[in-house]
């Protein structure tokens, strides 16, 4: 049984590895029998963070640069227990917890992209997290599926 799975997770990687990055693509085992490969550390980091990149939910919105100074704000509304973290450009700025965390973006925009991150945890039996982007003229209301992870990133460009 244990070998059948990991059997699947590697035919499974293997499928995903041919549409993925290059970097990921090129990934080669540094030792040269299967089973050392499949226990070591660096095959479940590997894994792991692979499963969490294409679970990620990511949108893109466009903000026009004379509207950057306005408010821009990202709300994570949470009926039940959620702990997590909001990061900007890899910067941690805030942490999510339960009920309803607002930031203002506006202060972190900046020509060009700017990348807001969302992960954490919750309690996938529990009312759905709510995701909302307030700007100027621009609105956006998401429910990510119910898995028990946030990992929704959002890609502000300004242009």
């Amino acid at each position: 049984m244990f070998q059948r799975f990991w059997l699947a997770i590697i035919i499974l990687l293997g499928l995903q590895l041919t549409a993925a990055s290059p970097s990921i693509a090129r990934y080669s085992a540094p030792h040269s029998n299967l089973a050392e490969t499949l226990r070591s550390g660096q095959f479940k980091t590997l894994l792991k963070d692979f499963v969490r990149s294409y679970q990620r939910q990511d949108y893109t919105i466009s903000i026009d640069r004379n509207q950057v100074e306005q408010p821009h704000r990202l709300a994570i509304a949470s009926p039940g227990p959620i702990k997590g973290t909001i990061a900007v450009n890899g910067e941690e700025v805030q942490t999510i917890e339960r009920g309803a965390t607002v930031i203002n973006l506006a202060p972190y925009l900046k020509a060009g992209d700017t990348t807001v991150l969302l992960t954490g945890r919750y309690d996938p039996g529990s009312e759905p997290v709510t995701i909302r982007f307030h700007g100027p003229d621009t609105e956006l209301a998401h429910q990510p599926a119910e898995t028990g992870h946030l990992n929704y990133q959002l890609n502000l460009q300004i242009k």
